[in-house]
């Protein structure tokens, strides 16, 4: 898997990619609150169709003393698509796990066109 790193002008968000075949779609997984994108690791291992891309959120254990305590999901969503931007995931799909799944959706709410399936 290869790691990076989106940013904006304030923050980075540490992400990894699992590469599939050219031209398999793009799934991004957002975990939840104090946990860290490795809660998929399993779950990636079991889809090797998908292109993976496993964002570390400022919510992250690895990352949670970074974050802002005025962090918002919106920010957070923000961050989900910045991160699909820099990985150049045009169409993807959104799996999310626990607060994650509420990330996920204002992310699809963001940018609708975007998202295959949630």
């Amino acid at each position: 898997m290869t790691t990076t790193a989106a940013s904006d002008r304030t923050h980075r968000t540490p992400y990894r990619v699992r590469e599939a075949r050219e031209g398999a779609p793009a799934a991004v997984f957002v975990h939840g609150w104090m946990v860290s994108g490795r809660v998929f690791d399993a779950l990636v291992d079991a889809l090797p169709e998908a292109r993976a891309i496993i964002p570390d959120l400022r919510i992250a254990t690895t990352s949670v003393s970074a974050a802002a305590p005025s962090t918002s999901l919106d920010e957070l969503a923000t961050d989900v698509l910045g991160v699909a931007d820099d990985a150049g995931a045009e169409r993807f799909d959104l799996v999310g796990h626990s607060m994650g799944g509420q990330i996920a959706a204002l992310a699809a709410a963001a940018a609708p066109s975007r998202v295959r399936s949630l």
